[in-house]
């Protein structure tokens, strides 16, 4: 595994990638992931690779092997960074073609990656992101940068500072802190950096740094990005107010009464009876009457006694229709 990453700003491009390859825990090797390609005078193409390291070192050989032979397109008669970038899809095309059967036998993962950017004179500074299959997408003003390879940890630092009203500083040492957090979290990828900058309509590389453990400048950058860390870490507010509320929420918790319902009653069944016809009783004593009338007549198999005509100003009632009806459903009608 790797991580290359390459960042595109209103003032220029920044291209960082780590040089750790392993097959294993026990099989770690160096191996350069990045590419350059500039005449000085009309274009500066930068590429960076991850993915299985057989079929990335076999594009970037048929890529230089063409470069030699201006009768077929290449790099250096190429009009557009866009012709570069359909360049590497096809090549990368050509060689999974020619190699997957082999591999296919051996499970071997094919999975590979290209980022590839620069300046074309003639058109402003560019940047692809090519997949395994060869087909690529460009970066935008909402989306400006691309990683590839183990990307996870140095994403949260890219997503918070990268814009491309970002200085191309800023962006270098975003770049460095990027890749320092993923040195730290993951052990496939590591140390020696290789990291170039480009100014927009300057043919030639701003800067150039390899760098290794002993750098003194990378070291002080992780150095202070910790230290800076840690100092915001400790200054952030205690949680004192969220134990209070926490521990309040228990004892209300514990404080409420207990549902009587949920426990066996100590009082006798003869006492639960009287309870219930008392309260039988004093229902009884609210409802209408003719609504009495009707509960005893239905339990007692008797007919029910029509109640008194309802005085005229009481006829209109809810009560007395309800008196009425109820005499005229016993009836028949």
């Amino acid at each position: 595994m790797t991580y290359c990453l390459a960042l595109k700003m209103n003032e220029g491009m920044v291209f960082a990638s780590d040089s750790r390859t392993n097959a294993g825990v026990d099989q770690i090797a160096s191996f350069k992931k990045m590419r350059t390609y500039n005449n000085g005078t009309d274009r500066v193409i930068v590429t960076l690779t991850s993915g299985n390291l057989s079929i990335t070192q076999s594009v970037v050989n048929l890529i230089e092997q063409r470069a030699n032979d201006p009768d077929v397109p290449n790099i250096w008669n190429a009009r557009t960074l866009f012709d570069v970038a359909t360049l590497f899809g096809e090549c990368l095309r050509e060689v999974r073609k020619d190699t997957a059967a082999y591999l296919d036998q051996s499970k071997i993962n094919m999975g590979v990656n290209f980022i590839v950017g620069g300046q074309l004179a003639g058109e402003p500074q560019r940047l692809f992101l090519i997949y395994s299959e060869g087909n690529f997408i460009e970066a935008t003003d909402e989306t400006p940068f691309f990683q590839i390879g183990e990307t996870k940890y140095g994403k949260p630092v890219l997503d918070r500072f990268m814009q491309p009203e970002t200085t191309l500083v800023n962006a270098i040492k975003c770049a460095l802190v990027s890749l320092d957090s993923t040195v730290r979290s993951n052990i496939s990828v590591g140390l020696p950096i290789d990291l170039v900058s480009l100014k927009p309509n300057q043919f030639e590389f701003n800067n150039q740094y390899h760098i290794t453990e002993d750098d003194a400048y990378f070291s002080h950058i992780s150095t202070s990005w910790r230290e800076g860390l840690t100092t915001l870490f400790d200054g952030l507010p205690a949680p004192e107010g969220f134990a209070e509320n926490k521990q309040d929420a228990t004892v209300n918790q514990l404080a409420q009464p207990v549902n009587s319902s949920a426990t066996p009653s100590s009082e006798p069944a003869s006492t639960e009876a009287a309870q219930a016809s008392q309260g039988d009783s004093a229902l009884a004593q609210h409802q209408p009457t003719s609504t009495t009338n009707l509960m005893h007549a239905a339990q007692n198999n008797q007919p029910v006694q029509s109640s008194p005509a309802a005085a005229p100003s009481q006829q209109n009632t809810p009560g007395s229709a309800n008196s009425t009806s109820t005499a005229n459903s016993s009836n028949g009608e």
